[in-house]
């Protein structure tokens, strides 16, 4: 419930929250059935609400367009919408700490976010179609990989969560 109020309390995660909710998208792309989820279709824009351990905003913005891709989902969910009729003009992610305070942080996703999220989904599908056809999976790589330790200062040792100097 802290989390929810924090939602709306916050302006923005308010407006972007206001629409349709956890709306269902059975589709197809690429020649390829697809179905999304998209957690709030609104007037003219679509929104991702995310839960986190922390939504500082530089560390939110790393984790987005990193590791999760955020972007990359919302283009997906965007082309999902147009099957449904809707066409969004604006993306949102939402985030919401789930410790106290229940920080709130929200993003507009730029066109041009949008759009390469959407180029990586094209990608990705294009991955997913050539393994689907061929049957073949590779692996991440075929090579040999060498595994070394930074510079000396970069490389810190950490021990039971204590710094440790490295001999």
């Amino acid at each position: 419930m802290r989390c929810v109020e924090s939602l709306r309390a916050n302006p923005h995660a308010s407006m972007a929250l206001r629409g349709r909710y956890e709306v269902p998208v059975d589709w197809s792309w690429l020649g390829r059935s697809c179905s999304s989820r998209i957690d709030t279709v609104g007037d003219g824009f679509i929104t991702e609400l995310k839960t986190s351990n922390t939504t500082q905003p530089d560390r939110f913005r790393g984790a987005c367009l990193g590791r999760l891709a955020y972007h990359a989902q919302l283009g997906f969910y965007a082309m999902a919408a147009e099957h449904i009729g809707s066409k969004p003009r604006e993306a949102y992610i939402v985030g919401v700490e789930t410790s106290a305070p229940y920080a709130v942080t929200v993003f507009r996703l730029t066109p041009r976010a949008l759009e390469m999220g959407q180029r990586m989904c094209r990608v990705w599908m294009e991955q997913l179609l050539a393994c689907e056809a061929s049957d073949e999976w590779p692996s991440y790589t075929q090579a040999l990989l060498d595994l070394d330790l930074p510079d000396d200062d970069e490389f810190k040792l950490i021990i039971d969560g204590e710094e440790v100097e490295a001999a």
